[in-house]
């Protein structure tokens, strides 16, 4: 079911609130429709988390002298997009891998929307910045120059295997006694 078309300025609570405060008062309004209190949609997309927009909004604004926020109507929906342990949701995805899927939310937490295998391409993409940061984690546990350049190399921002080199080479100078000891 669509929405509707938004109503104009007069009928909207922040306009019948500035006209009952006056002239000595203004009523910011930033009603944006499917907000919720936490989560971005997962049919409508995102921009949708009131926790993401407000610190913004507010210092936007200030100085405020005070704030009235009406956020959770649109909590009440069923679906939300949430990064979640994957737990075999996506068939062909570690089963420790974070991913970002689809999921009622009960009183329990979120319940995932189980899928079928992702295509290899898209399995690729996600597998790489995967694969890069459990490398870092082997990295550092273990004091693996190799695998630290490897997670490097994996990394999208890098270009090849010479730049991860340099880059590292430079970080490791750069974070000296702050890094684990690579060899």
């Amino acid at each position: 079911m669509a929405p509707g078309p938004r109503y104009g300025e007069a009928p909207r609570w922040p306009m019948l609130l500035q006209s009952l405060l006056g002239e000595g008062f203004r009523v910011l309004e930033e009603g944006f429709g499917g907000r919720t209190i936490a989560f971005d949609d997962p049919v409508e997309g995102g921009f949708k988390s009131g926790m993401q927009y407000l610190p913004p909004c507010l210092l936007s604004h200030n100085p405020l002298d005070m704030i009235v926020v009406m956020l959770g109507t649109n909590d009440t929906k069923q679906r939300f997009l949430v990064i979640c342990q994957n737990k075999g949701a996506i068939p062909n995805m570690p089963y420790d891998a974070m991913v970002e899927l689809p999921a009622y939310i009960g009183k329990n937490g979120p319940e995932v929307i189980s899928r079928d295998n992702i295509p290899l391409f898209q399995q690729g993409l996600m597998m790489q910045p995967l694969n890069s940061e459990k490398l870092v984690v082997e990295a550092t546990i273990e004091g693996s120059y190799e695998k630290a350049l490897k997670a490097f190399t994996l990394n999208k921002t890098v270009p090849s295997m010479k730049v991860a080199k340099e880059v590292l080479d430079d970080m490791i100078e750069a974070n000296k006694g702050f890094w684990p000891e690579l060899n």
